[in-house]
């Protein structure tokens, strides 16, 4: 069965019926492919409430034989997601052709993580699939209303962009989480050298691929010591936002972070600019998404979203597995969350075209090129920056962690600290870098 025949099936009972003896050939290509299909009409929404941080929808697919076997996919909090994606100006029609595309499948790649998760990238590069454990999606969930107000504050904020959370239960198998996030490397052809930076050097070094090697190889704080980044013009706000982000990191308890920074040579014609190209990059910054009408005014209020399935055998549901983790705190939004969207949120008119709060907000002129939040044209160098990797919360055992490290590296120059030291040295490695 191909895609558009299963796209075609039955539904009975709330399930997508698969005629017997067919074969699917289930990978995380497929599975992601067919629940973004289903999921595709929940929209975003220019008021969100507590409820939309915690709402999972969920979809089956059924095999029609004997077994009777279910394939069950889970989109976590659709309409936060969908609301970030519009935030960050990605069209809801070139997110599904990207990352669910009929005829393409995703490129499986290998990482030098020692987080041991499963990477993948979509078909145009867009987009980077990462599998998470199930308590850092818990713990994400519980900051996403915190995480989407900062997005609100700082529209040019560094932070990637995650704009989805699902996860996939095959027969037989333990549920797998993954989030959906831009791909900050894009476009990717004419990056030259690639940097994951955390700011300290103990165990921080990747060997450099030998000359004329094709491989994609991203080097670590060590091989980026005697680097700088020539940013010019931009430093200051590079510093500023740097700080804005990180602190933000901090006072949500999480460290281990880093800084991923890809750079490749300007063209001598990118080095100068004509006045339609500045008009169009002061647009651009002032206006990084588009108007969206009130929910009343195109239906969205009467939108109703499939509730969430119950596994019969178990008795739990994609949301249940999460909340039922031993010795992790039960989903729920922050009081940071609570205070900024009690009584729903609803987006300031500046997101659009206002010029008065470029300031307050920390804009800044962003470059003619796609995925320009993540870029930023230096002295002689393009910059692919963003921060990842921020879902390490400070716990007992990072706090084991630590000690095992110093032994290990006869150091405490390493990467698992308290969040506000390692704010700190993070935010002091970055701006000494910055030329």
């Amino acid at each position: 069965m191909d895609r558009n025949e299963l796209l075609e099936a039955p539904v009975e009972n709330g399930c997508i019926v698969i005629p017997s003896g067919v074969t699917l050939a289930w990978g995380p290509q497929d599975s992601l492919f067919v629940h973004l299909c289903i999921s595709s009409q929940e929209k975003c929404k220019n008021h969100l409430n507590v409820h939309d941080l915690t709402f999972v929808t969920e979809k089956e697919l059924q095999l029609d034989d004997e077994k009777a076997m279910h394939f069950s996919f889970a989109s976590y909090a659709s309409s936060v997601f969908s609301t970030i994606r519009r935030v960050v100006d990605i069209e809801e029609s070139s997110f599904l052709h990207s990352i669910a595309n009929y005829s393409e499948l995703y490129m499986e790649f290998v990482s030098n993580s020692h987080s041991g998760e499963e990477f993948f990238l979509s078909y145009d590069m867009r987009y980077l699939l990462k599998t998470n454990k199930k308590s850092e999606i818990r713990f994400f969930l519980s900051i996403l209303g915190d995480y989407l107000q900062h997005f609100v504050s700082y529209p040019h904020t560094l932070l990637v962009k995650y704009v989805g959370c699902y996860s996939v239960k095959m027969p037989g198998k333990r549920r797998k989480f993954f989030l959906a996030m831009q791909n900050i490397f894009f476009p990717p052809d004419r990056i030259k050298d690639r940097f994951d930076v955390k700011g300290c050097l103990a165990g921080r070094y990747q060997k450099p691929d030998p000359p004329g090697s094709n491989a994609i190889n991203v080097l670590k704080d060590q091989n980026f010591i005697n680097e700088k980044l020539e940013i010019g013009a931009e430093a200051e706000w590079l510093v500023q936002q740097i700080t804005v982000d990180s602190v933000f990191l901090r006072d949500l308890c999480v460290m281990d972070y880093s800084l991923l920074i890809g750079r490749q040579t300007l063209h001598q014609s990118e080095l100068s600019q004509t006045k339609s190209e500045v008009v169009t990059k002061i647009w651009r910054s002032l206006s990084p998404v588009k108007r969206v009408n009130h929910p009343e005014a195109n239906g969205m209020n009467n939108m109703q979203l499939s509730e969430t399935k119950t596994d019969e055998k178990t008795g739990t549901s994609p949301l249940d597995e999460l909340d039922n983790l031993p010795g992790l705190i039960t989903i729920q939004p922050s009081s940071q969350t609570t205070t900024h969207i009690k009584g729903g949120m609803t987006f300031p008119s500046s997101l659009a075209h206002s010029i008065e709060r470029f300031n307050s907000e920390h804009r800044r002129l962003l470059p003619n090129s796609p995925n320009a939040l993540h870029i930023i044209d230096g002295l002689q160098f393009r910059y692919y920056l963003g921060i990842i990797d921020f879902l390490t919360q400070w716990s007992y055992m990072q706090k084991a962690a630590r000690v095992w490290k110093m032994i290990k590296y006869c150091s405490r120059d390493h990467s698992t600290l308290p969040p506000d030291v390692y704010s700190h040295r993070f935010i002091t490695f970055i701006t000494e870098h910055i030329a």
